[in-house]
């Protein structure tokens, strides 16, 4: 019997203070920095708002990026 395997990729950012603050082990906050500064891009993700109700937000700087992080 062949059994074959999934092939199966795992990664996570270099910097730990980054990991630590992201639910996707800092991968997000690299894609999203890259998207933002090196195509002039826009990035969408969900935030919590005061009432703890989920909304999506756009974003297109970098320093905004943590309010996306873990969410």
């Amino acid at each position: 019997m062949n059994k074959e395997y999934p092939v199966a990729f795992a990664c996570h950012h270099m910097d730990p203070s980054i990991q630590m603050r992201s639910t996707s082990g800092g991968v997000f906050y690299a894609l999203a920095r890259n998207f933002i500064e090196n195509r002039r891009g826009y990035v969408c993700g969900a935030v919590f708002d005061d009432d703890f109700s989920v909304k999506h937000i756009v974003i297109d700087r970098v320093e905004n990026i943590d309010r996306l992080c873990g969410s």
